[in-house]
């Protein structure tokens, strides 16, 4: 397993490259990498809301990143695979255009938590909006709901929001390690 400085500096340099190619062609409104908790959470949600409304953004799409926002951090607080100092590592992203709102999200992640991810995504991108709420009703009643919540209602309540398809990226850093990186869009006055 690579180093604990090795880690985070790998984790950094992919943070930093998506950062600058962002930058080409979006307004950066927030831009975290590092160590999560429920209190960072708190203060990005905070920032968020503060940021579209000062971009004067409608209720309904300000509603729905908000949404998205939500659930892609409560993943990483939640699900995210900790350092060997304990900590979780994660990225939150949101940036702006006059066409759409573009969130990544980042955290480690396990073999078979990238396995599980990897394999959800791809069923709900290739379901239609009926299809997918007919998916949420069924995983909603019917799925295998952890104590920390999952069976995937978050990437569904997700696709649901987003106004494209998600598009997940996972970056091995070991043998049982990754790095997971989810890019969501969503339009702008919807």
């Amino acid at each position: 397993m690579k180093t604990q400085s090795k880690l985070f500096d790998t984790c950094n340099d992919h943070y930093t490259k998506t950062f600058e190619e962002i930058q080409i062609n979006k307004r950066v409104l927030i831009s975290f990498f590092g160590h999560f908790s429920q209190s960072r959470v708190n203060q990005l949600l905070e920032k968020m809301e503060a940021d579209l409304a000062l971009l004067n953004e409608s209720k309904r799409t300000a509603k729905r990143v908000f949404s998205i926002t939500v659930e892609g951090l409560q993943n990483i607080k939640l699900h995210g695979h900790k350092t060997l100092d304990g900590h979780l590592l994660g990225v939150f992203m949101l940036s702006y255009n006059k066409k759409e709102y573009d969130m990544r999200f980042g955290n480690l992640i396990n073999e078979s938590g990238k396995e599980f991810i990897d394999s959800e995504i791809r069923k709900i991108n290739l379901l239609s909006s009926e299809e997918l709420r007919e998916y949420h009703k069924e995983v909603l009643f019917n799925g295998n709901i952890s104590s920390k919540g999952g069976a995937g209602l978050g990437l569904i309540i997700t696709a649901m929001k987003s106004s494209e398809k998600m598009l997940p990226e996972f970056i091995k850093l070991s043998e049982d390690l990754y790095f997971y990186n989810l890019h969501v869009n969503v339009e702008c006055g919807l």
